[in-house]
């Protein structure tokens, strides 16, 4: 009896943790959902924004206007301040002409979204930044600290190993020899000390030979992990320039 008891017990808490589980999971997609409804709605009033002062030839004052009427309609309900509309108008502004920007929008919440826009200008750097956020998990304070940290910069010079954001040395050694695969003499002779961290004038001759060919193929391509290996190629070559 005592043993049946033991074993109800045992089952019962599996049950309660199976049924804690699936709230927490519920309450996440929620949360997520919501969120998305959130960032969603600021990309369509940003939008609005640009669109209407495109069209109307509007100037900042449309801005205040707009803040104070909903405000008016909608008492108590935050997020329409002159500064948060402002904050969607640059949003959508900086992000819609980007193909690589514009899917993330939805997977981080508007604060984080907030601290990206306001310390990284750079559209790389944002990108980064959102999908690392989104990957780990950081929270606002986590990303403040990663972006203060410089973790884009450390990423790109192989300091800091975000689950190889960067490829492995042998695919940058392989992208490189078939970049050179038909180079001169002289071509060669600049790729090798770059393979092995040489620096001096044959790093002249490779940047001035190669790096407008290397910049073409990453600059059009949606991978972020290339373009940040591009930038890595040129930091490398141009350092001891």
């Amino acid at each position: 009896m005592v043993m049946e008891n033991k074993m109800q017990i045992n089952e019962y808490a599996d049950l309660l943790q199976d049924v804690k589980q699936c709230i927490r999971s519920a309450q996440y997609k929620a949360l997520r959902a919501v969120n998305k409804e959130l960032i969603s709605l600021y990309w369509n009033i940003g939008k609005m924004i640009v669109t209407r002062q495109k069209q109307y030839g509007w100037g900042k004052a449309i801005v205040e206007t707009l803040a104070k009427d909903l405000q008016a309609e909608f008492p108590g309900m935050q997020g329409f301040s002159p500064q948060n509309l402002w904050y969607m108008r640059q949003f959508y502004d900086e992000y819609h002409k980007n193909a690589n920007l514009q899917p993330l929008v939805g997977e981080i919440s508007w604060a984080k979204h907030l601290v990206i826009m306001g310390k990284c200008k750079d559209n790389l750097e944002r990108e980064f930044y959102i999908k690392m956020t989104r990957k780990f998990g950081w929270t606002k304070n986590v990303l403040i600290h990663q972006i203060e940290n410089q973790s884009y910069e450390k990423t790109l010079l192989g300091q800091t190993n975000f689950n190889k954001t960067l490829p492995a040395p042998e695919q940058i050694r392989k992208l490189l020899d078939d970049e050179v695969s038909v180079a001169t003499r002289a071509e060669q002779m600049a790729v090798n000390p770059l393979l092995r961290g040489g620096r001096g004038c044959v790093m002249k001759i490779y940047y001035n030979l190669k790096l407008k060919e290397l910049a073409r193929k990453f600059r059009n391509n949606n991978t972020l992990s290339e373009v940040l290996l591009w930038q890595w190629v040129k930091k490398q070559t141009t350092d001891g320039i």
